[in-house]
């Protein structure tokens, strides 16, 4: 069995809302990192300019370098 899950946001009243969290009872879905990198396909250096292009106050600081290095 295949079960495809798609997150878009909605403004629908009744959406589902879906969180990070360590609650072991709740559901769990798990992503590969080859879906990950299909729907996100920029590599570090590639955001890095995308930001600063975008955002006209975008700064290298050491706690954005560390977040998105992850």
């Amino acid at each position: 069995m295949n079960i495809e899950i798609k997150f878009t946001r909605s403004k629908a009243k009744d959406a589902l809302g879906v969180q990070i969290t360590t609650n072991p009872n709740a559901p769990e879905v798990r992503l590969t990192e080859e879906q990950v990198r299909e729907k996100y396909s920029w590599d570090y250096d590639r955001l890095t300019d995308e930001c600063q292009r975008r955002y006209l106050d975008f700064k290298l600081v050491p706690k954005d370098h560390d977040l998105r290095k992850k």
